[in-house]
C-alpha cells in the first residue's frame, strides 16, 4: 500500500480565491474544452497531441516525414500529458461533454475533496494485483505535491498545471474503474475459446454519477467483485507482497538424485528454509526465517511438509522430492506474486449479476464447486480435456439432465480412433456395446468394407447404449453450447485418483455425480427417485424447473477455506500469454 496523501485545509482556502469570481469558473472550464476537444473520436483520425506543452501536429505531415525515411506509421494515434500516455481519450471526451467540461477534481466548494478519494482510493491498487504506473500515479502524486507546496507558500498556481492534473486524474478514474469492472485487459486477446460474456462497464456514467451523489468512495469501494476467492486470493497477494519485500535471496535449487525419506541430502536445509517461508504468517517483516545446517536429514515430519507442499502445487504427494517438487520450491515470491496477480485478474473477467445458485468449474484446478449465495455447498473432482484437446472456457446453463444418456461419438473419435479398431476387428462395435448407423438405421458392420474408410470419409455415425460401460456413465447435465461440452459421469473411476487430470477429449467428466443431480433435482425429485431411474437403465431426460448457471474457467491459483493457497500447474501454459500482456510496459507508445 502506498501512504495516503492529505489536503491542508489552506489548499481549500486558496482554491476558493483562484475561483473566487464566477468569470474564472467559465474561463477555466472553457481552457478544459478546448483541451478535452482535442480527444473527440472524429479528431483522433487528424490529430496526434504529442504532450500537454507542444499542441497538436497534423499527422499527415508526420506520415510524410517517416515515409521519407521508411518508417511505417500505426494508425492508432496516442495522447500524452507530462509524458502520460492517456489510456481513454474518447472517454474522457464524453465525461467532460456530459458534464459541460465542469471540473470534477477541484471547485470552489469542495476544494480537491475528489481528488483526495481518488488518490486515496489509486495508492491501494496493489491491493488487486494491479500496477500502479497504469493510473498515473507517481507523476499525480507530483502534481499534487506541488499544488500543496504552492499553496503553503501562497504561490499562484497556473492553469495549465491545473488541467494537466484534472485531465490525468480523470484518465486514472476512468481506467481504475474500467479495470475493476471488467479486467485490465481483454481475454479473448490472451486465452483460446474464451466465451464468457462480460458485462458492460458503463464507466463515465457511473462515474459521474458518483461524483453527482458525492458518493465517490463509495462508488469505488464498491466496484470490486464479490466473490469469495477473490479476497481470499487479496489476502495471500498482500501475504507474498510482503514476503517478497524481506526474502529476496530466492537461488533456484539444483536437481539431482531424488531425495527419499531417511536419505540425507546438502539441498534439505533450504528446502526447509523455502518450506517455512510459504508456510509463514503475516508477521514476516518482523521475523525473519534464517537457514539452518543442521536439517540434513529427512526425517517424517519433513516427509509430511512436503506431501503437503506437493498436493497444494497440483503434484502427486508421495514425499519424494524430484524434479517436479524441486521446480515447484524453485518459483519464487514475485512469480508468486505475478500469479496471484493474474488469477485476480481473470476473477474481473467475470460477469458481476450470476444469481445466488451457480455452478463454476475451475479446468487447472481440476474441481467443481456448487455455491449458494456465495457460499461452496459442495466440491467435487474433475476430469478435463487434455492440453491438445483442451475444455474451452466458457459459460451457459444448464437447462435438464439425461440419465442413463447413450453417446452419439463424435467425428473425430470415430474416425480416428474407433476406424482403425474396426478395421483390425469389426466386433468391437458389439463389444463396446456400440451400434453402426446410416441415416438413423442400424447397419452390419460386417458389411462394410473397411479397408475402403479412411479418416476423412467415414460416411457413419457410431452410436453407444447405455450401460455401464457407456463413455458418459449414467448420466450427463446438459447445457447445449457449441463446442459439444458438457458434465458428465464415466466409468473410468480410476482417474479421479490421479492429481493432475487432463485426460479427456474435451468434456468434463465429474466425480460422484448423483450428489449433482440430486442437488439440482431437489425441489422435483427425492434421491430415491433418482436411484430408481438410474436402476431402469433407460434413456431419461429430465427438465430443470430452475436452470443452473453453469462457468468453465481457467484459474491456476486458488485458496482453500483455510486460507492456503493452491499454485496449480499451468497445464494449458496460458499463464504466460497472461502475465506477457498484463505485465507490459503500460506507457510505452507502440
Amino acid at each position: 500500500m502506498r501512504k495516503q496523501l492529505l489536503l491542508p485545509f489552506i489548499l481549500i482556502v486558496f482554491i476558493n480565491e483562484l475561483f473566487a469570481q464566477d468569470k474564472g469558473i467559465r474561463e477555466i472550464n472553457t481552457l478544459l474544452c478546448d483541451r478535452v476537444s482535442t480527444y473527440a473520436p472524429d479528431s483522433i483520425l487528424a490529430e496526434k497531441r504529442l504532450n500537454s506543452n507542444t499542441g497538436t501536429i497534423s499527422l499527415e505531415t508526420v506520415k510524410d516525414s517517416l515515409d521519407q525515411e521508411g518508417i511505417a506509421l500505426s494508425d492508432e494515434i496516442y495522447f500524452y500529458i507530462l509524458g502520460e500516455r492517456l489510456n481513454y481519450p474518447d472517454e474522457i471526451y464524453n465525461f467532460y461533454q456530459q458534464r459541460s467540461c465542469e471540473t470534477s477534481w477541484f471547485n470552489i466548494n469542495s476544494g480537491f475533496q475528489n481528488a483526495d478519494t481518488l488518490m486515496s482510493v489509486l495508492n491501494q491498487v496493489d491491493a488487486h494485483g494491479l500496477k500502479a504506473e497504469h493510473y498515473h500515479l507517481d507523476t499525480l502524486s507530483a502534481i499534487y505535491n506541488k499544488l500543496v507546496m504552492l499553496t503553503s507558500l501562497e504561490k499562484p498556481i497556473k492553469e495549465d498545471e491545473l488541467l494537466d492534473f484534472e485531465i490525468l486524474m480523470t484518465d486514472a478514474a476512468i481506467s481504475y474503474a474500467h479495470d475493476m469492472r471488467i479486467g485490465s485487459i481483454k481475454p479473448t486477446e490472451v486465452e483460446l475459446n474464451f466465451d464468457i460474456a462480460q458485462d458492460t462497464a458503463y464507466v463515465a456514467e457511473d462515474l459521474i454519477s458518483a461524483l453527482n451523489a458525492e458518493s465517490l468512495n463509495d462508488y469505488y469501494m464498491g466496484i470490486a467483485p464479490y466473490f469469495d476467492q477473490y479476497e481470499k486470493l487479496q489476502i495471500v497477494l498482500d501475504d507474498y507482497v510482503e514476503k517478497a519485500k524481506v526474502y529476496t535471496d530466492w537461488t533456484n535449487l539444483p536437481d539431482g538424485e531424488t531425495i527419499k525419506p531417511g536419505m540425507t541430502d546438502d539441498r534439505l536445509p533450504y528446502i526447509k528454509y523455502r518450506l517455512e517461508v510459504l508456510a509463514s504468517g503475516d508477521d514476516t517483516g518482523e521475523t525473519l526465517i534464517n537457514i539452518d545446517s543442521s536439517f540434513v536429514r529427512y526425517d517424517s515430519l519433513f516427509v509430511d511438509q512436503i506431501k503437503d507442499f506437493q498436493l497444494r502445487h497440483g503434484l502427486t504427494p508421495d514425499g519424494e522430492i524430484g524434479k517436479g517438487t524441486i521446480k515447484a520450491l524453485n518459483m519464487n515470491l514475485k512469480d508468486r506474486v505475478q500469479a496471484l496477480s493474474i488469477n485476480l485478474e481473470r476473477w474481473r473477467w467475470m460477469p458481476r449479476n450470476i444469481g445466488d445458485r451457480y455452478i463454476i468449474v475451475n479446468i487447472a484446478g481440476y474441481f467443481m464447486q456448487v455455491y449458494d449465495a456465495d457460499t461452496v455447498s459442495f466440491t467435487k473432482k474433475v476430469v478435463v480435456g487434455k492440453p491438445y484437446t483442451s475444455t474451452p472456457v466458457f459459460s451457459d446453463i444448464i437447462s435438464y439432465i439425461e440419465f442413463n444418456p447413450t453417446w452419439n461419438v463424435p467425428y473425430s473419435i470415430r474416425s480416428k480412433e474407433i476406424l482403425p479398431k474396426l478395421k483390425n476387428n469389426p466386433a468391437y462395435l458389439d463389444n463396446q456395446n456400440m451400434v453402426l448407423l446410416s441415416g438413423g438405421r442400424r447397419v452390419d458392420p460386417y458389411s462394410v468394407d473397411w479397408y475402403s474408410i479412411n479418416a476423412s470419409n467415414f460416411p457413419y455415425g457410431v452410436r453407444q447404449e447405455p450401460g455401464r460401460s457407456n463413455a458418459l456413465g449414467t448420466m450427463k447435465f446438459m447445457f447445449p453450447n457449441k463446442y459439444d461440452v458438457y458434465l458428465h459421469d464415466t466409468p473410468s473411476k480410476s482417474k479421479f485418483n490421479r492429481y493432475t487430470r487432463a485426460f479427456s477429449h474435451g468434456c468434463v467428466r465429474l466425480h460422484k455425480p448423483k450428489e449433482l443431480a440430486d442437488y439440482l433435482l431437489s425441489d422435483q425429485y427425492s434421491a430415491e427417485k433418482i436411484q430408481k431411474i438410474l436402476n431402469r437403465r433407460k434413456t431419461k431426460r429430465v427438465n430443470l424447473t430452475t436452470p443452473v448457471p453453469i462457468f468453465i474457467m481457467y484459474w491456476s491459483v486458488w485458496v482453500d477455506e483455510e486460507g492456503n493457497p493452491y499454485f496449480m500447474q499451468d497445464v494449458y501454459k496460458r499463464d504466460e500469454a497472461v502475465k506477457k500482456v498484463y505485465f507490459s510496459g503500460v506507457n510505452d507508445a507502440e
